[in-house]
């Protein structure tokens, strides 16, 4: 079951992965997980900035 915030991204744990993965540009250390897919912002879902705690903001468009 997946959860999702009431903007109707889906919320992610700083470990979760998926097959959407693209790892953010310019970044030294990566490892193939949310905290470091340039799809998921941390921080900033409903509950209090919780940073174990992100929204994917994949949307299918390969041009975002």
């Amino acid at each position: 079951m997946s959860l999702y915030d009431k903007d109707g991204f889906l919320i992610v744990s700083e470990t979760h992965s998926c097959e959407h993965f693209e790892p953010v540009p310019g970044r030294l250390f990566c490892m193939r997980e949310c905290w470091y897919c340039k799809w998921s912002r941390f921080g900033e879902t409903n509950d209090n900035h919780d940073l174990e705690k992100g929204i994917c903001l994949y949307s299918g468009d390969p041009e975002e």
